[in-house]
């Protein structure tokens, strides 16, 4: 929940192609889940501690790494406290653009399994699913 806008850091690292950096941070960050997990163990912590130490150690480095890339690296592209509804509204429309795509592409791909379920049962719906998947798979290279 609290790392999901931490995500961002990859994001500009891959759109500024720089995805070796991004990689780097990806690896930098599951050290820090390793090692938070580590301190939760040598700690003998019950479960909820092992889950603690793992997000915690993650999300530290997570807030470190959107510091670093917001100060150090590209402090031009650092969040503002100005709002303006001229970019709003752009992002907004863009938004729902993806979003109608997104709910053609949900129609197009599972209308076929929606009439499977509806006239043959829902017992013959995987089956063809993974026939399908089979099949994409293999003319997906193409």
């Amino acid at each position: 929940m609290f790392s999901l806008p931490l995500t961002i850091v990859g994001k500009i690292y891959i759109a500024h192609q720089q995805g070796e950096i991004a990689n780097f941070w990806g690896i930098f960050t599951t050290v820090g889940g390793l090692l938070g997990l580590v301190i939760a163990v040598y700690c003998h912590m019950a479960m909820p501690g092992l889950v603690l130490g793992f997000t915690g150690g993650q999300l530290i480095i997570s807030i470190f790494s959107v510091f670093w890339l917001f100060t150090r690296v590209r402090p031009e592209l650092a969040p503002t406290k100005k709002f303006s509804f001229q970019t709003s509204k752009r992002v907004f429309n863009v938004a729902v653009a993806f979003f109608v795509s997104q709910i053609a592409t949900l129609l197009l791909f599972q209308s076929a399994n929606i009439i499977i379920a509806r006239y043959l049962g829902t017992e013959h719906v995987a089956q063809y699913q993974v026939t399908w998947m089979l099949f994409f798979y293999v003319t997906l290279p193409q």
